[in-house]
């Protein structure tokens, strides 16, 4: 408070002319808006809520559209099925890797790595082989890094081991990014080199595999003991067979790798609010329905990969491309599923792939068209 007529006292240094409100700080421009956080939407899916979506149809006529869906889908699996003998020949060879493998973990003898496991991976192991797939896949998990000079040694000491436990079979050993590959006459061993996931960080480019190679191969673990343990209903692996069949014919598609088929097939079948394993034709129809809806499109809460360390969603390694060309094609299917064109979808007809026009007795399909378009 300032008294009338008292004279004011400042500290020595202090300059009066400066006294006032602060000045604005200097460089700042106005604030935006706060970044909204990210909400990821759910795509819509008739099974999630079965009350609100009652059937719209006769219940007969559901049950006869199913019984013909099934009857299709019954004769296309068959037609995938690879061959007993085949199957034969494979698991012959693969047991004879294996078992070459696991003498080498026992006694590895002088030079030979260190060897911490053999798992046999992949659609040979998952039971979900193609007619015409004549390649089985295994990893060799290793104690040390694997470098290029540690990977032929380890080709040569087991091409040495299934000589000596089998006798001479004629067989060719060559090498290739993963690791190394044995083949008899009709079929092949794809031998995947991986090591401890701790060591994924100490690989050096020239010196040992690459990166890329050795996580597919420590990821190929994971994921086959995954679908051992969650997904072994046989409805699972005959729907899988089935999306790996449309994505060979339709371009579309193209992008699903075999894990994410593995996931959606797996959602189809058990992700529903009764926890009970849908019939085959009710799986497929959801698969086409969910795919069609987005659930691979961005922004959506899509599907999150079991195997990873953290809430990882499998359709963001996708690009924007990749993933309109999924939902475009899946859009087209269920259209023409909806009209009866069920040996269309499924090749079953010598017309081939739906990339025209369609006609359905009186209905008209047209596909689809792309919404992303790229960078002009």
């Amino acid at each position: 408070m300032t008294v009338p007529g008292q004279e004011l006292k400042f500290r020595p240094g202090f300059r009066p002319e400066f006294r006032g409100p602060a000045p604005p700080p200097r460089n700042q421009g106005p604030r935006g808006p706060r970044p909204q956080a990210f909400i990821p939407h759910i795509p819509f899916d008739f099974f999630m809520s079965p009350d609100s979506f009652p059937v719209a149809v006769d219940p007969e006529c559901e049950a006869a559209r199913d019984l013909h869906l099934e009857e299709c889908l019954i004769q296309k699996n068959d037609e995938l099925l690879p061959t007993e003998t085949l199957c034969r020949e494979l698991a012959l060879l693969a047991n004879r890797v294996c078992s070459a493998l696991e003498e080498l973990i026992v006694n590895p003898g002088e030079g030979c790595p260190g060897i911490e496991d053999v798992k046999v991976v992949g659609s040979f192991k998952k039971g979900t082989m193609l007619n015409g797939s004549v390649t089985a896949d295994v990893v060799a998990q290793l104690r040390s890094l694997p470098t290029h000079e540690v990977v032929q040694r380890l080709s040569r000491r087991v091409l040495e081991e299934m000589r000596a436990i089998a006798g001479y079979t004629p067989v060719t050993l060559l090498p290739n990014e993963t690791g190394f590959e044995i083949s008899s006459t009709d079929c092949s061993v794809r031998v995947m080199v991986g090591t401890a996931p701790e060591n994924l960080n100490k690989l050096e480019p020239g010196l040992h595999l690459e990166k890329k190679y050795v996580s597919k191969a420590v990821e190929a673990v994971k994921h086959a003991n995954w679908f051992e343990i969650e997904a072994s209903d046989n409805t699972i692996r005959t729907l899988v067979r089935i999306i790996k069949d449309l994505k060979a014919r339709y371009k579309g598609m193209d992008a699903l790798s075999p894990w994410m088929i593995d996931l959606i097939c797996h959602h189809a079948v058990l992700s529903n609010p009764l926890g009970e394993s849908l019939s085959l034709p009710k799986a497929f129809r959801r698969l086409i329905q969910v795919l069609a809806g987005g659930i691979f499109l961005p922004g959506s809460v899509g599907l999150t990969d079991p195997c990873a360390s953290g809430p990882y969603r499998i359709h963001t390694t996708l690009s924007l491309e990749e993933q309109d060309g999924i939902c475009m094609t899946a859009q087209t299917l269920l259209r023409a599923l909806a009209h009866g064109a069920v040996k269309r979808v499924l090749g079953m007809e010598e017309e081939g792939i739906i990339n025209d026009v369609l006609l359905l007795d009186e209905v008209t399909v047209i596909p689809s068209e792309r919404v992303f378009m790229g960078k002009a």
